[in-house]
């Protein structure tokens, strides 16, 4: 069935079906910023979490940062992907995370100097 027949049975019956999705401020945030790896090969284990102050590894005990693979993220910067594509990425090969753990990451990341952020215009 197509989505244009798909619509007008919903329109039918009240509902509505869209593909073209407006993005949060969150959304349009993390599309803006480009992180670019300063580094090589995988990460050496606990970076970047040794990097930073106690409080920022803190997070790293979070549910949230501990659903978050770490490999698999930093395979998907390429100095191309936004933070927002990363996570997008992210979420289609794996399982659903979080804007907000992924931001978190890259932004760790960039602390510890592992990479920089770019933003677009």
């Amino acid at each position: 069935m197509k989505i244009r027949t798909l619509q007008v049975l919903l329109r039918q019956r009240g509902g509505r079906l869209s593909f073209s999705q407006e993005l949060t401020e969150a959304e349009k945030q993390a599309a803006r910023w480009i992180p670019n790896r300063l580094t090589r090969g995988p990460l050496a284990r606990g970076l970047p979490r040794i990097r930073l102050s106690q409080d920022n590894q803190d997070w790293y005990e979070t549910p949230e940062a501990q659903a978050l693979d770490f490999y698999l993220l930093m395979n998907f910067i390429d100095g191309n992907r936004s933070i927002l594509k990363i996570r997008d990425t992210l979420s289609a090969v794996n399982q659903e995370v979080s804007l907000l753990a992924v931001d978190h990451y890259i932004r760790d990341l960039a602390k510890a100097e592992l990479v920089e952020l770019r933003a677009t215009k």
